[in-house]
């Protein structure tokens, strides 16, 4: 008859039925206290052999007092007496001396010791090899406290060294700029070797930052204005309400008029314009009857320009918010305007079914350029860049249109990232996360983040975000280092809206 893998011994018909060779038995030790009050778990593995003899058959029969004898039965009877040994002995060393060899051999030596003698009285045998097993988690937990803060402290250090290595780049930068003031700094850019690009516009970006001063991220949703303001530890977060006669807030926009910082929010009937001393105007257009909202609005000519899906293009005059002193309501090629912005003195542009349409100031609407899908128009300084859903890119400036092909996939948002005095384009993936790309050079970095398809983003000086897919948490990330984002917050849990717009400003 065989033994089951768990049987050393088996009696059968009045005879005891031994394994012939050795059953490897596993003793856990509990928790040992070291020297230094940490505590120490581990294992002993050895050998256990019974005795072919009738004298030890006996002692086993006597021992474990039934005809089997399982590898349970060996783990019940040895184990207090080796936790005994192994305690007795455990405050002698340190937890890492216990870690390493000569401590594991020690505690071995002696768990076996103690083994052989209760071995020895129930007619079995320790046999090799035998193993120590040892881990401490407190020592781990403290170990790694202790790496934290080392190298919480050499990147201090490094930090330190960092900045004051990128205000030097910087002034020397600003020293070639002035030199050559033809040349852009994505310009300047393009000429390094291309292994330095990377490092070198890093280096600047934390450069401009550190001299800049950090402003708000402004999300909207309902009647609900939150102000996120991305610092080195937890960002800041501030809700307010705003009236909410106008109906549910579509936009921001933070514009400056006479010197002042001016939000205008987009409502479904009209544009809340709010100054930086808490004025509010209401700014009505009774004749929109749609459930959208003015999707953005901006300051031209002396008067708030805005477009509404359904609505067309409305302007006031702040000092008669009744109802707008200009209007021109959708019809013909001039369906579902949106992303308006100022192209020059004398027109806007905007986004329309037709594709890329202007509006002068005598109300005149032009065609300029035909295409797909367009997520954005971005005033770049005197130019205007047009992003396409499908990757494409055009730069439109008073006097020309411009192709320039960014290559990738097909995106979701778009946004400009100010540096030294000029910008670079916030692209996201339409599956993919956040790519940053020159207008004047071909460099391309990252903004990493777990989140993909970011419906909106925005860029400071110091800072990038960007609303994640669902609309309801915003995701921040410093503006020199896209390695990983620096903060996270969930603003649907705040304001019980999903986001409508975001904007730096």
């Amino acid at each position: 008859m065989s033994l089951q893998p768990h049987e050393l011994a088996r009696k059968v018909d009045g005879q005891w039925i031994l394994r012939p060779g050795a059953m490897r038995v596993r003793w856990e030790l509990g928790d040992l206290v070291a020297a230094d009050g940490h505590r120490v778990r581990g294992s002993f593995v050895a050998g256990v052999r019974a005795i072919d003899d009738p004298t030890e058959r006996k002692m086993l029969e006597e021992a474990f007092g039934g005809p089997v004898v399982l590898s349970e039965h060996l783990v019940e009877h040895f184990k207090e007496p080796l936790r005994a040994a192994a305690g007795a002995i455990a405050g002698e060393l340190d937890a890492a001396q216990w870690l390493e060899a000569g401590g594991r051999q020690r505690l071995c030596d002696a768990l076996l010791a103690s083994a052989r003698k209760v071995a020895f009285a129930c007619g079995l045998e320790i046999v090799a090899p035998c193993e120590v097993h040892l881990e401490s988690a407190t020592l781990e937990s403290q170990r790694f406290e202790d790496l934290q803060r080392t190298l919480g402290e050499k990147r201090a250090t490094s930090h330190a060294d960092q900045l004051k290595r990128s205000t030097e780049l910087l002034r020397q930068f600003r020293a070639l700029r002035e030199s050559a003031p033809e040349l852009s700094p994505g310009q300047i850019l393009e000429q390094l070797p291309g292994a330095d690009r990377s490092s070198f516009l890093q280096t600047l970006l934390l450069g401009a930052s550190n001299e800049s001063a950090a402003r708000p991220f402004v999300a909207v949703g309902g009647d609900q204005a939150v102000e996120i303001l991305a610092t080195d530890a937890k960002p800041s977060v501030s809700v307010g309400l705003l009236p909410a006669d106008l109906g549910p807030l579509r936009s921001v926009q933070a514009v400056q008029i006479d010197s002042q910082l001016v939000r205008l929010y987009g409502a479904q009937q009209g544009v809340l314009m709010v100054s930086s001393d808490g004025t509010t105007t209401l700014l009505r257009d009774a004749g929109v009857g749609s459930p959208r909202g003015f999707s953005k609005a901006i300051w031209w000519r002396g008067k708030v320009w805005a477009c509404h899906g359904d609505g067309g293009i409305a302007a006031w005059d702040v000092h008669s918010p009744a109802s707008p002193a200009f209007v021109l309501r959708p019809g013909g090629t001039m369906l579902d305007p949106k992303h308006l912005e100022a192209l020059d003195d004398d027109r806007l542009i905007f986004a329309s079914d037709a594709g890329v349409t202007t509006l002068d100031a005598s109300g005149g609407v032009h065609e300029l350029a035909a295409g797909g899908e367009i997520l954005a128009i971005l005033r770049a300084g005197a130019r205007c860049v047009v992003v396409y859903a499908d990757g494409g890119v055009r730069i439109i400036t008073p006097v020309e249109v411009l192709q320039k092909t960014i290559r990738g996939p097909a995106l979701s948002a778009a946004a400009l990232l100010p540096w030294l005095g000029d910008v670079r384009l916030l692209l996201a993936e339409a599956d993919g996360g956040v790519r940053c790309v020159g207008l004047d050079d071909t460099l391309v970095s990252e903004y990493a983040s777990m989140h993909r398809g970011f419906r909106m983003l925005a860029g400071s000086a110091t800072s990038v975000a960007g609303v994640t897919a669902d609309r309801q948490r915003v995701v921040l990330w410093h503006a020199w280092d896209g390695r990983k984002s620096a903060a996270e917050v969930n603003l649907a849990a705040l304001t019980r809206h999903r986001v409508a717009d975001l904007e730096s400003g």
